[in-house]
């Protein structure tokens, strides 16, 4: 998905959304089911795939040796009427929702934006989470150096 504001591939950033993680790949849940998680995190990994691979080729971004990742959850749940958002999970702290997009971060890596996950090619810039939009997470990859 594009950014409200276009493409921002001149100044060394990519910004695009993807749906919140099932509830299963909650990383205080106790399974019983691996089998369950791990459908679901397959899942989610190809959809996260698909819409970063279309989004660094909409938006021309060019993998870099060394990036920052910024995650913004949306956390606005839809209206009672809707009850797809009991299949997604809301996060409640910070660190549980960097922990469940593990998986999204992986499928990142796997479609070329970045050079790997680890301390050498990726660094934190933030997670933060807004409660007036949603549900969804707003992956912003910045070039360094």
């Amino acid at each position: 998905m594009t950014p409200a504001n276009g493409s921002l591939a001149h100044l060394g950033m990519l910004v695009f959304d993807v749906p919140l993680p099932p509830r299963l790949q909650s990383p205080n849940k106790k399974y019983e089911d691996w089998h369950d998680r791990s459908k679901a995190a397959k899942s989610y990994k190809e959809t996260v795939y698909v819409l970063a691979l279309a989004a660094s080729r909409e938006q021309g971004w060019v993998k870099p040796q060394r990036a920052t990742i910024h995650l913004l959850f949306g956390l606005k749940r839809p209206g009672r009427a809707l009850l797809q958002w009991r299949e997604q999970y809301y996060p409640s702290d910070w660190d549980n929702g960097v922990a469940s997009f593990k998986v999204g971060i992986d499928a990142i890596k796997n479609a070329g934006l970045i050079v790997d996950d680890d301390w050498e090619h990726l660094s934190c810039g933030g997670v933060e989470a807004t409660f007036t939009d949603g549900p969804w997470i707003r992956v912003t990859l910045t070039k360094e150096g």
